[in-house]
């Protein structure tokens, strides 16, 4: 069996995409897999060993010489290291942060749309790969459906798989990104969402048939008694929807406590996500909390596993939680095979963190207030 693997972004363990990514494919026998990305970083994971990749840049840089956009490269025998793309990082970052997702995403479309992209390159890659299954994430993106489409004309006896791991109708509700979400469902021969009230929702909107995918837990990891001095609290994942200023707030609690206890606590927080430097040093408090940056997925796991507390965060804003009400946090999966003590912040009726609720020995803080008490 061959599948496609459709996204924007890079499969790479230290991102939430490539995370679940090879959590779902790792391991899997008969299978041949093949990525299809719309960005300029290199790939990092063990799983996938063939890439097509185009990017904004690469379309705009040879916009009267399509001949060179898109490039096919393979992964044989070795695990990448090198990392590119980080001045793009730092665009996308800036998007985020000044809420510019909806102009950008306008100029994508009218790029791809002109198709400059669709040359001989690509045609060979898909006709050469020949997936029997297209999987992707559901997006309501106009240039995600087209791929999907163009893809499907190639290779009509395709597959598509879509999985719902967001609650994109929140975040883009107009009619016309509701047609692009159901157009692919509609698409699809099999739907899946990770969360239980994304099913409910998705099936009522679009009346579609939907079952569940969650990502996996490796318990290879022991417990073990942890012998640190300080106790160490790490936050491992993305500071995307406002989770910023509750680790923030969290730094801030910790240093009242150090300040009259003796028994210290020491927040860790790694991060891919490229944020400013007023952010960084709000999150560096003297004695309490301290921002380190990106870590290899291995060197994650290995962290998680030596600290004292583990933790899953969300933003407390109105608007953010609207966001991230029915989406589940693949690092939650990463925080129970650590071994260490699970503690998550956020509100009640978010579904990681009522998920998290639910799992034995797990502290769970629903307000700024109750975040001292634990």
């Amino acid at each position: 069996m061959r599948v496609l693997i459709l996204s924007n972004i890079e499969w790479a363990d230290n991102n939430a995409f490539g995370n679940t990514m090879s959590n779902l494919f790792s391991g899997v026998s008969d299978v041949d897999i093949a990525s299809l990305y719309r960005r300029s970083s290199l790939p990092n994971n063990d799983v996938c060993k063939k890439y097509y990749r185009i990017s904004n840049s690469s379309i705009i840089k040879n916009f009267f010489s399509p001949q060179k956009i898109g490039d096919y490269f393979e992964y044989s025998d070795y695990k990448p290291v090198t990392i590119t793309g980080n001045s793009e990082k730092k665009a996308i970052s800036f998007i985020h942060k000044h809420k510019l997702n909806g102009i950008i995403y306008f100029i994508e479309d009218m790029l791809y749309d002109t198709k400059k992209w669709e040359n001989n390159n690509f045609k060979k890659f898909i006709n050469d790969f020949n997936p029997d299954i297209v999987f992707s994430f559901t997006k309501a993106s106009k240039t995600h459906l087209l791929f999907l489409n163009i893809i499907k004309k190639y290779v009509p006896d395709s597959k598509i798989v879509t999985f719902i791991v967001d609650d994109i109708c929140s975040v883009f509700s107009s009619n016309k990104h509701k047609k692009i979400i159901e157009e692919q469902l509609k698409q699809a021969s099999k739907i899946y969402a990770i969360t239980p009230s994304l099913k409910k929702k998705y099936e009522k909107l679009f009346d579609v048939e939907i079952d569940i995918l969650t990502k996996g837990c490796d318990f290879s990891f022991s417990v073990t008694e942890k012998q640190n001095h300080t106790k160490t609290i790490v936050y491992a994942g993305n500071l995307l929807y406002g989770r910023d200023k509750t680790l923030i707030k969290l730094g801030q609690e910790i240093k009242l406590h150090n300040d009259i206890s003796k028994d210290k606590l020491l927040l860790k927080i790694y991060s891919p996500t490229v944020v400013d430097t007023e952010i960084i040093n709000r999150m560096n408090i003297s004695g309490a909390s301290e921002f380190l940056g990106a870590k290899s997925y291995d060197e994650i796991l290995k962290i998680l596993n030596s600290a004292d507390v583990v933790l899953h965060v969300e933003s407390f804003e109105e608007e953010q939680k609207k966001v991230v009400k029915h989406s589940f946090s693949t690092k939650i999966t990463d925080c129970m095979q650590s071994g260490s003590v699970l503690f998550s912040i956020g509100a009640k009726g978010l579904a990681s963190i009522d998920i998290s609720s639910e799992i034995p020995g797990t502290f769970v803080a629903h307000s700024y207030n109750e975040i001292g008490d634990v």
